[in-house]
């Protein structure tokens, strides 16, 4: 940990850090979110914060995002289909209205559940197109869906969207067995996180 905060720090100051190792930190599902946070103040990052909407992000790293002052950010993590529902629903109440219109719209174009109270919030913002998307919506709240069916590891590395394929190739419960089959993947994003698991050795 601290050897890879002290290569931030030196990066930062010297200024000689390659887009690719860059790139390889932003792209790792398991950084700590300690690191993460370090990542983040960096102005200037390959694919600017593009990654953040794909990653893998648990609660602590949810509620880093959201609590950013960078308005990108807090975008990313509304569109992140990983994101913690219940630390997601603060955006609800988010100061900027582009925020609050993007996280209104995936709560119901990634059928998230959603907690209680948040679709009575967005439907009183201010912004009538924050309401309309809520008032107007033909898909039920989902919080009363059924829950999506529970994937088997094979199924998740055999899943025909590129998205599952990339979680299930940084999953460390998916066995590595499982997970090699995804090297040869036709998605780089896909090959990239296979190469990122801890137990695989560089060769």
């Amino acid at each position: 940990m601290d050897g890879l905060g002290g290569a931030l720090e030196r990066a930062a100051v010297d200024g000689d850090v390659v887009d690719g190792w860059l790139q390889g930190l932003a792209g790792n599902q398991v950084l700590p979110v300690e690191m993460l946070a370090r990542l983040l103040e960096f102005d200037e990052l390959p694919m600017p914060s593009f990654w953040l909407k794909y990653r893998t992000l648990d609660a602590a790293a949810t509620e880093l995002l959201v609590a950013s002052p960078q308005v990108q950010h807090r975008l990313d993590v509304a569109e992140n289909a990983t994101a913690d529902v219940d630390v997601l629903a603060r955006l609800a109440r988010d100061p900027e209205p582009r925020v609050r219109f993007v996280y209104a719209v995936m709560l119901f174009e990634y059928k998230r559940r959603i907690p209680a109270g948040v679709l009575d919030i967005l439907a009183q913002d201010p912004e009538p197109t924050i309401r309309r998307i809520v008032g107007e919506s033909e898909k039920p709240p989902v919080a009363v869906q059924e829950p999506p069916p529970v994937l088997t590891a094979e199924q998740r590395v055999t899943h025909p969207d590129p998205a599952v394929r990339m979680k299930a190739a940084a999953d460390p419960e998916v066995p590595t067995v499982l997970a090699l089959r995804l090297a040869e993947d036709p998605e780089n994003d896909v090959r990239l996180a296979v190469s990122m698991r801890e137990e695989l050795t560089e060769e």
